[in-house]
């Protein structure tokens, strides 16, 4: 399945990932994609800050879903 990280003021991240993916999993393969270092990442859905120890499944975040990738120093 693929995930869709919506950077802001960048570019969207595609990134490919099964249901038992955790957050922080995610975050190290859109560090990849972007350059910038997993801990200085936030994912969130809608109002709520994605913890890293827990799964896009119990997320329930499914394939094709856009998340909200936030950057910061």
């Amino acid at each position: 399945m693929f995930v869709v990280l919506n950077a802001r003021f960048e570019t969207k991240v595609r990134v490919e990932c099964q249901p038992n993916t955790t957050i922080k999993e995610l975050k190290e393969k859109a560090s990849s994609q972007t350059g910038t270092p997993c801990d200085k990442m936030k994912i969130r859905k809608w109002w709520m800050t994605l913890e890293d120890d827990k799964t896009l499944q119990q997320y329930r975040v499914g394939d094709g879903d856009g998340l909200d990738l936030y950057t910061y120093n």
